[in-house]
């Protein structure tokens, strides 16, 4: 996909404006493009959050890590800990945490 499409363009201007928006918000505003611009050039290339976080993972390279951690965030279980079930400090299980 051309990075200088206007949809394109459009979708990662969207995302990083509202940053700290809901998924939901995200593709309202996309929505609301779709249907209000139906003759703009690249309309028809808006991506949805979903799509938009697969296009920049894809174009930057980026890769989703899973890190075995806390629910209360005392420790990760990595290296010397990568076999506990539970946290020594509080008892609770081993939570998945996904970062980018």
């Amino acid at each position: 996909m051309d990075l200088n499409n206007p949809g394109l363009h459009h979708s990662i201007s969207c995302y990083l404006s509202n940053k700290h928006a809901s998924q939901i918000a995200y593709d309202s505003i996309i929505r609301s493009t779709l249907s209000n611009f139906l003759q703009a050039e690249g309309v028809e290339d808006c991506l949805s959050f979903k799509a938009k976080e697969s296009f920049i993972k894809k174009y930057m390279g980026i890769k989703y890590v899973l890190h075995d951690m806390c629910q209360d965030s005392c420790m990760a279980f990595t290296g010397p800990f990568e076999d506990y079930d539970n946290c020594p400090t509080c008892g609770i299980l081993v939570y998945l945490i996904g970062t980018w």
